[in-house]
């Protein structure tokens, strides 16, 4: 959910900055906030490491990350902090993919609404994209913000199929995204590193 520039017809939610890095231009000092900056697929990783077991795969030891903006967030304690582009941090996530989190000073109303908006545009960005579904979220996230939803797909990458989620949720005053790429190998562990993520995320106050 990156903020728009207030361009007619574009939404107000974070996470339009979405393009695989072979197609997104090498990046500004201080690119606008509507410019596309995504990190790159790094596709081609071998498996997360599942762990297996009755209640889902195991966890690694996460860390908190602290953002300036006042938003933090339990961060695996392996994936690595890359870089700071407009309103997006990017993690790298060591088998292959990467996190972004971006953010917006003004959300749209309806997260699932605005990601079924965005989509047949940014689609495009992705080659060989195929849609899972766009998906609205009940409680726990709505016990926190005012609106919560998934946008699932698939894509080609450099090194392979990619596996990605974007999920957006936000208060009255901020609107965030946790916009993961996976391989497919270790996309059940990510999805499940995923959901701890959003459980400690603490908005800017």
């Amino acid at each position: 959910l990156a903020a728009r520039d207030g361009a007619p017809g574009e939404s107000d939610t974070a996470g339009e900055n979405l393009m695989p890095d072979e197609q997104r231009p090498s990046p500004s000092p201080s690119p606008s906030a509507s410019q596309p900056s995504a990190g790159q697929d790094q596709g081609g990783g071998g498996d997360d490491g599942d762990g297996g077991g009755e209640d889902g795969p195991e966890l690694p030891d996460m860390d908190e990350y602290e953002d300036g903006t006042g938003f933090s967030v339990d961060v695996p304690a392996d994936w690595s902090y890359d870089r700071r582009e407009g309103t997006s941090v990017y993690f790298d996530i060591p088998s292959g993919g990467y996190l972004q989190i971006d953010q917006t000073d003004d959300p749209a109303g309806s997260a699932e609404g605005d990601w079924r908006n965005q989509e047949p545009v940014l689609s495009q960005n992705f080659p060989g994209y195929k849609l899972v579904g766009i998906e609205g979220l009940g409680e726990p996230y709505t016990d926190d913000f005012a609106s919560a939803a998934d946008w699932e797909f698939t894509f080609d990458g450099s090194g392979g199929r990619m596996h990605a989620v974007n999920r957006a949720f936000h208060t009255e005053e901020k609107g965030y995204a946790l916009f993961l790429v996976s391989t497919e190998e270790g996309f059940s562990l990510n999805r499940a590193i995923l959901d701890e993520m959003t459980d400690s995320f603490d908005p800017a106050r």
